[in-house]
């Protein structure tokens, strides 16, 4: 087992080292949201130092987080930090919840539209998340 688990870490990490990239404005925003609702303290650049390898969730738009460009691929979840709520543009509601790994660390932005429909956008306005 220990054999296919060293496998799978290595092809994660293969997949965030070819698909890493900067988050755009509308994620920035939403992660900064979830990041103060948390109370997370994180340094001053995180913002700039982050990036971001979208999931094959379906189209739902969520992502793994890094904000070490040599990130450990064998990093597991640990616990969810916050979450909230938002419409997308045809009125579907939308979850959305800040995971950390087992360290504390920013892990993943998970996104599910109720539906299991594809994310249309990301509210570029943060009075849009509940």
């Amino acid at each position: 087992m220990a054999v296919l688990d060293d496998i799978k870490y290595k092809m994660l990490a293969e997949y965030m080292k070819n698909n890493s990239r900067k988050a755009t404005k509308a994620e920035l925003l939403l992660i900064s949201f979830l990041v103060k609702k948390a109370n997370l303290i994180l340094n001053d650049n995180w913002q700039e130092d982050l990036t971001v390898s979208p999931m094959d969730d379906g189209g739902m738009g969520s992502l793994i987080l890094d904000l070490d460009s040599d990130t450990d691929a064998k990093r597991t979840m640990g616990s969810q930090a916050s979450e909230c709520s938002f419409l997308d543009e045809d009125g579907m509601v939308v979850l959305a919840a800040l995971n950390l790994d087992k360290n504390g660390k920013l892990f993943e932005l998970d996104l599910w539209r109720v539906d299991f429909n594809p994310l249309k956008t990301l509210p570029l306005d943060e009075s849009a998340y509940y």
